[in-house]
């Protein structure tokens, strides 16, 4: 209010609350009024900053199933979502040209790992943490890197905040690294005796950059840099229930979830669409419950399972049939 009745003053207010009021030039009052102006617009952008610094950059992007993130920070620090979603893909892969999702690196070299010793259980972030920090973990092959907590981030030695920005990506660093440096470990000699360097590293993951997890989806992944892979997942089964009972989706999950991972979808209160993970687990299914006495399960067909397209068959037929019908008799008539 001062400031807007009394152009040739400055107000300011000091660390115990004070009001300091000084005068000033014409000059130096545009000038201020302009820094301050500054000041407000950088605290408006806030985390846009750095969102520029990583454009900018066009340094690696990591992190741990991030096609969420990516939608997010596309929509709050970039421009609206897009329409298409080859255009959402394009979009990110100009903005970050190299995106390593540790998720989907997990699951390519989990079975490597396994035979390597490691109990790799789960392809979750901490899971995966908690394994790759072990004795075992570090040490698996030839010049594994060590990796510290800088001392402002030193609280992280003794509690596991997960979830917490700052936390969850320091895991999901030491696990690329882990990872990676696993990866590029399998093409060097014994003999060698100088750490790999980072380059290295980073061009031993390039068969799985760009490429985000999917989960349970049809294809296991998406490719910001070119055509998604084919679905390798099996046909959709379709459950109903036998006799007058009803289905419930977590009593299905629970006992169709012994063969393999699964998601169900209640179309109704009798049937149910059931997605299955893998081709042995849908071959399980199909065979276990086979003769069952409360369900029946079969491979889903649209035209057989599905209502709509099933109303519109009909519809179709019955159109068809009706125009065949005038066709025919009213060109009878037209004869007599």
């Amino acid at each position: 209010m001062l400031r807007d009745y009394f152009p040739v003053i400055w107000t300011n207010t000091s660390a115990t609350g004070q009001v300091i009021v000084k005068r000033v030039s014409e000059e130096s009052r545009k000038e201020l009024e302009k820094a301050t102006e500054n000041r407000l617009l950088e605290y408006i952008l806030g985390f846009t900053h750095v969102f520029r610094i990583l454009v900018e950059s066009k340094k690696p992007l990591l992190g741990h199933n991030m096609l969420t993130d990516l939608l997010f920070v596309h929509e709050k620090f970039h421009n609206p979502l897009p329409d298409k979603f080859n255009d959402f893909k394009k979009a990110i892969h100009t903005l970050f040209p190299q995106v390593v999702d540790t998720k989907n690196l997990s699951f390519k070299l989990k079975k490597e790992l396994i035979e390597k010793g490691l109990p790799v259980t789960s392809t979750g972030l901490d899971q995966l943490y908690q394994n790759l920090c072990s004795d075992k973990g570090r040490f698996l092959v030839l010049h594994s890197p060590y990796i510290e907590l800088s001392q402002i981030q030193c609280k992280y030695k003794d509690s596991h905040p997960l979830h917490e920005a700052a936390y969850d990506a320091y895991l999901c660093g030491y696990v690329f690294l882990r990872l990676a440096h696993f990866q590029a470990a399998k093409k060097i000699s014994a003999t060698v005796s100088s750490p790999l360097g980072f380059r290295t590293i980073l061009d031993a993951v390039k068969p799985w950059m760009n490429k985000l997890n999917l989960i349970r989806a049809n294809v296991p992944y998406i490719n910001l840099a070119g055509p998604d892979p084919p679905s390798r997942r099996p046909r959709l089964l379709y459950v109903s229930a036998i006799g007058m009972s009803t289905l419930s989706a977590s009593k299905l999950a629970e006992e169709f979830s012994i063969y393999s991972s699964v998601d169900v979808q209640l179309v109704d209160k009798r049937n149910a669409l059931l997605a299955v993970s893998t081709y042995g687990g849908c071959k399980d299914i199909m065979r276990a419950f086979k003769d069952h006495k409360t369900l029946r399960v079969k491979h889903y067909n649209v035209f057989q399972h599905s209502r709509p397209v099933r109303y519109t068959l009909w519809g179709a037929i019955a159109v068809l049939g009706a125009a065949c019908l005038w066709t025919l008799f009213g060109d009878q008539g037209k004869v007599r």
